[in-house]
């Protein structure tokens, strides 16, 4: 076809509905012409003039004149085509060659588009035959088809220059795009115009190749981040042509709602992996899905032996074979926290705010840690959000009393309010009753535990280092501990 001398819109046209060769050309009736769509009369008519300037070429000599033409050729990541080539002038193994020829592989361009994992999962491809492919293919040099015959329209260049800025940041299929950019950009009046531009963007986005490409790219970058990224740090890497915030964040709600991206505590995309139990939960042999349920539900495994009539030691077996099978779980960012320090169950669902199956499944996968859990607040692994966590755990025996964190007992909350209202003296009366003013504001009153005793407690507060007594059973705070001896006895003289 291209040794035809048709025009870049018509040549386009032809081959985006599949007619490549000049047989192909020829069996076009009347009825195929006018159902192409966007051929429009003048193409129509270029044609038909073509066909008959065709017919009067011999047709022995007009075999040998475009067999060559005919050639296997393939788009390029480019935009560009290149010759194809059959695997058989690869230098494969025998193994590898008949592997790829019984899944159907039969040219180079089939195989640019597999992936690692998608080579592996062909019938009878081992590791040294996916290994031998990837080798060979590295190998190949392509050959760009020249196509200096045919003017390139500024359409097409535009198609070229886009798809290829998109490929460089997200894959996409070559193949799916370049055709339909191409088709899109032929029926905008001006391709420059502002409104042109959105337009182009939006049907970029709704493509299901770059949409699909788009969310690999997310995936791809998100994973290298641990702490999660933000939705400005993505758009910031995203080739020129897709830069459209209003697009990009419609784009990203909707990874939301389809539950393949998170927003954790910081307002940071993370990539979504299943829980523990929604990963029992979907374990085929349901007999041992019932028994990690139970596990994780805190029973032992003595008392699950005991349920389903089988030793304690074929429970573990069972526990430790799916556990090791699991793929990486949401609970899993806890490891570093779990396998590093003390921490119990208790103080886990205290700071943490989770679930008692998200500790036993940390229990199972990973050894518990011996570091001291206040060490933790000076851990730089840790990230803010989990320092918080953390100080509720640290903290979780005091109350916070206008921004002083203040333990929470008898002693602790006296000598607090001591201080801050009985520098001036203060009657026990007086303290008492702020003191149970106190209580009440923390819902403490009813706790038997910081109940003052009159008699009892106010010779205890007698006999204090942070208490001075006045005349008339006055007192007032004063920290002796604080303060050395001659210096004490010097501010007296």
């Amino acid at each position: 076809m291209k040794e035809l001398t048709l025009s870049g819109r018509t040549y386009n046209t032809l081959m985006r509905v599949g007619i490549t060769t000049i047989n192909q050309l020829l069996a076009l009736s009347i009825d195929d012409l006018e159902s192409i769509k966007n051929l429009g009369q003048k193409g129509y008519e270029e044609i038909e003039q073509t066909i008959r300037n065709i017919k009067v070429i011999d047709k022995n000599n007009l075999k040998d004149k475009f067999q060559e033409s005919e050639q296997q050729t393939f788009l390029g990541n480019d935009g560009k085509r290149y010759k194809d080539v059959e695997i058989s002038e690869l230098q494969l193994s025998n193994r590898a060659y008949n592997c790829l020829k019984n899944n159907g592989i039969c040219y180079l361009s089939q195989l640019l588009v597999k992936t690692e994992d998608e080579l592996f999962q062909m019938q009878n491809m081992g590791k040294k035959s996916v290994l031998d492919v990837l080798e060979q293919v590295k190998k190949v040099q392509l050959i760009p088809i020249e196509s200096s015959d045919i003017p390139e329209s500024l359409e097409q260049k535009m198609c070229r220059d886009l798809v290829s800025e998109i490929n460089e940041i997200v894959p996409i299929q070559i193949k799916g795009v370049y055709p339909k950019l191409s088709n899109l950009l032929e029926n905008i009046k001006d391709i420059n115009a502002v409104d042109s531009h959105d337009i182009i963007v939006s049907e970029l986005y709704n493509m299901v190749e770059v949409n699909q490409g788009l969310r690999c790219f997310v995936f791809q970058f998100i994973e290298k981040k641990e702490d999660g990224v933000s939705e400005r740090r993505l758009f910031e890497q995203l080739p020129n042509c897709l830069k459209n915030k209003d697009f990009f964040h419609q784009f990203m709600l909707d990874m939301l709602q389809d539950k393949c991206l998170v927003l954790n505590e910081e307002n940071l995309y993370e990539k979504r992996y299943p829980t523990v139990l929604e990963y029992v939960q979907n374990i085929e042999d349901e007999r041992a899905s019932r028994i990690l349920l139970l596990l994780l539900d805190g029973m032992t495994l003595q008392d699950v032996g005991k349920q389903y009539n089988v030793s304690r030691e074929r429970i573990r077996q069972i526990k430790k074979r799916y556990i090791s099978k699991a793929p990486k779980l949401q609970e899993d960012k806890y490891a570093y926290i779990f396998q590093k320090y003390n921490l119990l169950r208790e103080d886990f669902l205290l700071g943490f705010d989770n679930n008692v199956a998200t500790y036993n499944y940390l229990s199972m996968a990973y050894k518990r840690g011996n570091e001291n859990v206040e060490q933790m607040l000076e851990d730089p692994g840790l990230s803010e959000h989990e320092k918080v966590c953390v100080e509720k755990i640290i903290y979780k025996n005091y109350v916070t009393l206008n921004g002083e964190r203040v333990l929470k007992t008898r002693s602790g909350l006296s000598e607090y309010l001591l201080r801050t209202i009985g520098k001036k003296g203060i009657t026990f009366d007086e303290f008492k009753e702020l003191y149970q003013m106190l209580l009440e504001d923390l819902g403490l009153e009813n706790n038997s535990k910081f109940t003052l005793m009159d008699r009892g407690y106010e010779n205890k507060m007698a006999a204090s280092n942070h208490v001075l007594w006045k005349h008339h059973k006055k007192m007032r705070y004063y920290n002796i501990d604080s303060i050395h001896t001659n210096m004490m006895i010097c501010s007296k003289h």
